[in-house]
């Protein structure tokens, strides 16, 4: 096999990969498939974009990561103001989150649960 067209194979197979999954989450956000996913995703929103591989791992695919966990950040933050654990405050157009002390105790328990502590 030419060296020149190995890579066209790997994107041939990441990109056959991406179909079959239908771009369905296979494994963690580091995952060979999220990451083929997310090259896309980004080419197909700045379509005339091109860089080299350090310029793509640099910035398209931390681009792509801070989009999605702000999605999820907010999606999190609205859980918790619904569960009553954070109070939502609104001030001159800036909205901030804080613990509810009312909750203390409750958020004490769920934080030892979840590292293992009971």
């Amino acid at each position: 096999m030419p060296a020149d067209s190995f890579p066209y194979q790997a994107i041939g197979t990441c990109l056959a990969q991406v179909e079959s999954e239908s771009t369905r989450v296979k494994e963690g956000p580091g995952s060979k498939d999220n990451i083929c996913y997310s090259i896309l995703a980004y080419l197909f929103e700045n379509p005339q974009a091109q860089d080299t591989f350090e310029g793509i791992v640099e910035w398209w695919l931390l681009q792509q990561e801070i989009h999605h966990n702000s999605r999820l950040v907010q999606e999190a933050l609205f859980d918790l103001v619904e569960r009553d654990l954070l109070i939502e405050r609104e001030r001159e157009h800036l909205r901030t989150y804080c613990i509810n002390p009312e909750k203390y105790q409750e958020i004490s328990l769920l934080l030892e649960k979840k590292n293992g502590r009971r």
